[in-house]
């Protein structure tokens, strides 16, 4: 008699390997499909995430305002922001442009000059002839002869030039603010006291650089 071979046969191996591979392509597929769902889960949540929580930028900048007031000013085709506790007062000087006042709650005025004895008056207007250019030139002028200091700044992504004559007590500022070639703001920012100039300064420059 002949002995019982030992081992597997070819067809046996072939059998097993083949067995082996449907596992494991099979186990792949399974693997792939549910990889996938939870990668598009994970997508979608941080779309929504995105979507629901402002940026750093937007909440900073609501931040910065929070609380704040708007004012439009519709002829002049501008906007800004200042603070709730502050009143904002549309003038017109013989119709040539407009102005806004604005006044701290703690202002007081003294008649007839208009001298401010207490708190802080922001005066912004458009004139109705110049522009930023010109006076940038006026101003290195002015700077050589002594008669202003120019300081030039950034608001709200503006060029700007802050200027004082030399006349004019630390209590009184005055700013430029470009919005086009052939368009400035001007403003006024007076305050009486040093407590109250410090405090509202900055208060000041804040909203021009919110103007739009």
């Amino acid at each position: 008699m002949k002995s019982n071979q030992k081992g597997f046969s070819v067809v046996e191996i072939l059998v097993v390997l083949v067995i082996v591979g449907l596992l494991g392509a099979v186990g792949w597929l399974v693997y792939d499909r549910q990889k996938g769902k939870t990668d598009s889960q994970q997508e979608a949540t941080q779309t929504s995430e995105q979507k629901q929580e402002p940026t750093a930028q937007e909440t900073e900048e609501t931040d910065a305002y929070e609380g704040w007031k708007t004012f439009t000013d519709s002829r002049l085709s501008y906007s800004f922001r200042y603070p709730a506790t502050w009143t904002a007062t549309a003038l017109d000087y013989d119709g040539k442009f407009g102005a806004i006042q604005l006044d701290t709650d703690d202002v007081v005025v003294e008649e007839p000059f208009g001298e401010i004895t207490r708190g802080s008056r922001t005066l912004l207007h458009v004139p109705s002839t110049g522009s930023y250019t010109e006076f940038t030139g006026l101003g290195a002028q002015l700077k050589d002869n002594g008669t202003i200091k120019p300081v030039d700044l950034t608001l709200g992504g503006r060029r700007a030039i802050e200027y004082a004559y030399r006349y004019e007590g630390p209590e009184a500022a005055y700013i430029r603010l470009e919005m086009s070639d052939s368009q400035y703001i001007e403003s006024i920012f007076e305050s009486e006291g040093q407590e109250s100039m410090h405090e509202n300064y900055e208060v000041y420059k804040k909203i021009l650089a919110s103007i739009e």
